[in-house]
């Protein structure tokens, strides 16, 4: 099975990034493409870790959360069934974006 990682860094507080990433209403925020159906969410509270996982196409992101000095650190770990092996290229590109646009967010409420 095809894998990358990624990793960024935020200067948003890893509480403030959790309310991002853990809420499947707010995943446009930072969500730098087009998913073809709600993914399905898997949290890890006390770990700061989610798991986004695309039904239709059985992709899996697996993302953490880790403090860093006075932001976080964001790691990503991709895992594309090998059906979707022709797709790496686009989803490293859409994963940095993604990671990109999270790192740069803030959890304020929208209006």
């Amino acid at each position: 099975m095809p894998s990358f990682a990624d990793t960024g860094r935020s200067g948003a507080s890893p509480e403030e990034l959790w309310k991002l990433l853990s809420d499947p209403s707010r995943l446009s925020d930072w969500w730098a493409g087009d998913l073809p159906a709600p993914p399905r969410l898997l949290q890890a509270p006390h770990g700061r870790r989610v798991v986004i996982f695309c039904q239709v196409s059985g992709m899996r992101f697996e993302w953490r959360l880790e403090p860093d000095g006075d932001g976080t650190r964001i790691d990503v770990v991709v895992d594309i069934p090998e059906g979707q092996a022709f797709r790496l290229a686009e989803e490293r590109d859409l994963t940095r974006r993604s990671l990109l646009r999270l790192a740069e967010q803030r959890a304020v409420a929208p209006l």
